[in-house]
């Protein structure tokens, strides 16, 4: 179980994504390590592509359903 609650983690993925400072100062700035940072950044970078895929998926198979009632 990690140490650091989900809405901390969250936010740091969050400012390492919205502020013009490097990741290294950021967790500096947390008290995080840079490593773990990372970590949480790759990791939700990993889910999101995950959902693009499915989403990606059920889009395709509802337009080949549409094209299929448009014949």
């Amino acid at each position: 179980m990690s140490k650091y609650e989900k809405e901390f983690r969250e936010e740091a993925v969050r400012l390492c994504k919205t502020k013009r400072a490097s990741k290294a100062e950021i967790a500096r700035k947390l008290g995080v390590d840079y490593k773990t940072l990372c970590n949480w950044v790759y990791t939700e970078r990993s889910d999101l592509q995950a959902e693009d895929k499915t989403e990606i998926k059920k889009l395709r198979k509802e337009n080949a359903r549409l094209k299929e009632e448009n014949k």
